[in-house]
């Protein structure tokens, strides 16, 4: 308790004291009616001081109290000056702190979404070198094979022409031979060509005709065909016993020169008898009938 209240108390006391006093007085004493009614009146007086006194003093017991409760709250809960900036500085660290967990959380967010969008170019740009690779990689193939078709029909193209090349060059033919006597050759041996269904006589003909030797028949070109001449050489001419004789792959046939076919690779001879064929050892034979 302060000590104006304690000062505040004793006054009060000693006023209280010395009301009571002249009261006990004036009660020992006999007193009018006039003076009954002032004591009355005084003891009304004293006790509505005494209540208000009550009620100052309670109220300021109260204030007190009151007061004294803030400072004992104060004394209990007040942070010292130093502990506020210690807790403001850490405030402020913990903000920032919570500042750069954010930043550095937003700049791994970033990174993570710009490496995301890195991966995921990554991923764009290689499926579409992957599919510029299969593009090229199957327009190659197509070239390829276009190439590889060209070829193909180059090729068959080329083939055809060596294979008519080779029909050209390597055509049906046979050996043809004129002989009079050893020392009278109008044709050696000469490859000739040869048709299909070309007949002794007609490549005898032809022949001549090529080489410019002069031939002479009769009775046309089938069975009754008969070689007069050849080289200005007839029959009779040498002997009655003489005239033109052919013999193919060494065989004399039996017919006459019209009828009796060629094929390719046979060696044909026309060759001059004096002696009805005996000088020639002529044996005539049936040939391809």
């Amino acid at each position: 308790m302060s000590v104006w209240m304690k000062g505040i108390l004793v006054i009060f006391s000693v006023f209280a004291i010395f009301i009571l006093g002249g009261c006990e007085t004036s009660v020992e004493k006999p007193l009018t009616k006039d003076g009954e009614n002032e004591v009355q009146g005084a003891h009304d007086a004293v006790k509505r001081e005494i209540s208000i006194a009550a009620d100052v003093k309670s109220f300021e017991m109260e204030s007190v109290q009151k007061e004294e409760q803030e400072t004992e709250s104060k004394d209990g809960t007040e942070t010292p000056v130093g502990n506020n900036e210690e807790s403001a500085e850490t405030l402020e660290e913990t903000e920032g702190s919570s500042k750069t967990e954010a930043a550095n959380s937003e700049d791994e967010s970033a990174g993570e979404s710009e490496a995301a969008n890195s991966v995921n170019n990554d991923s764009t740009s290689n499926n579409e070198e992957e599919k510029s690779t299969k593009d090229n990689t199957s327009q190659d193939k197509t070239k390829n094979a276009s190439k590889g078709n060209g070829s193909n029909q180059n090729n068959n193209e080329s083939n055809k022409e060596d294979s008519d090349k080779k029909s050209k060059t390597t055509k049906n033919t046979l050996v043809y031979s004129i002989v009079i006597s050893d020392s009278e050759v109008p044709l050696p041996p000469t490859e000739v060509e040869v048709k299909e269904g070309d007949s002794v006589l007609d490549v005898l003909i032809r022949i001549t005709k090529e080489k410019g030797i002069q031939m002479d028949y009769r009775g046309g070109q089938g069975g009754s065909a008969y070689v007069e001449g050849i080289d200005n050489v007839y029959e009779f001419d040498r002997g009655q016993g003489s005239g033109w004789m052919y013999r193919v792959n060494g065989i004399f046939p039996d017919r006459g020169a019209g009828v009796v076919p060629l094929l390719s690779g046979d060696r044909v001879e026309w060759l001059y008898t004096i002696d009805l064929g005996k000088d020639l050892g002529a044996d005539l034979q049936p040939f391809r009938r």
